[in-house]
């Protein structure tokens, strides 16, 4: 479902396919970002920037795991987020979680034109 574009100690951004799951647990430590895997990552916010109007993006705690971030982009909103992740209360530390995106659960009109951004 998607191809990292960037990383940074703060960000971790994917450009979306129709084609290919992200496992940040598998993902990270292919691409030599095992700092973050496969313990999970401290998530405080969550990015959607859709492509097209109806884009729609789930993103799981771990492959079969609950849904943590739900959004479609029906009224042509350029990002859609979730801030709310928290950890005994505090915000800036973040949620522990190992987000999965199912390419067969997210609608996206222009491959690799959609992006997830993780602020870790």
């Amino acid at each position: 479902m998607a191809l990292l574009v960037s990383s940074t100690d703060n960000f971790i951004q994917l450009s979306l396919d129709v084609v290919l799951d992200f496992d940040s647990e598998t993902d990270l430590v292919g691409l030599g970002l095992v700092r973050n895997a496969p313990d999970g990552l401290r998530v405080r916010k969550i990015v959607f920037i859709p492509s097209a109007i109806n884009d729609s993006l789930i993103v799981r705690d771990g492959q079969n795991g609950p849904i943590l971030f739900a959004a479609i982009d029906v009224l042509g909103t350029h990002d859609i987020l979730k801030d709310e992740y928290q950890e005994d209360g505090r915000v800036d530390r973040g949620k522990l979680m190992s987000p999965y995106i199912h390419a067969n659960e997210c609608t996206i009109g222009f491959a690799h034109l959609a992006f997830v951004i993780f602020e870790l």
